[in-house]
């Protein structure tokens, strides 16, 4: 859904800046991928003295890929 194509934000533009890499044949076996961006703040109204709480170390969403591997 488009609430969850972003994984940063930056100057209040939402981008998805992260990616997953895979191989062909690892690729055809995707399942699904969740984009966990409900708590990001714009990487730019940063404050280095501010709660790490409120203002974590990294500005970029995780991102949880699923493959259904066959054996």
């Amino acid at each position: 859904t488009a609430e969850h194509r972003y994984s940063i934000i930056h100057h209040g533009r939402e981008q998805m800046l992260d990616h997953v890499l895979a191989s062909q044949r690892l690729a055809n076996q995707f399942h699904s991928f969740e984009v966990h961006n409900e708590a990001l703040v714009d990487e730019m109204d940063t404050d280095p003295d501010a709660d790490s709480a409120r203002f974590p170390s990294s500005h970029h969403a995780p991102i949880l890929t699923t493959f259904e591997l066959s054996l």
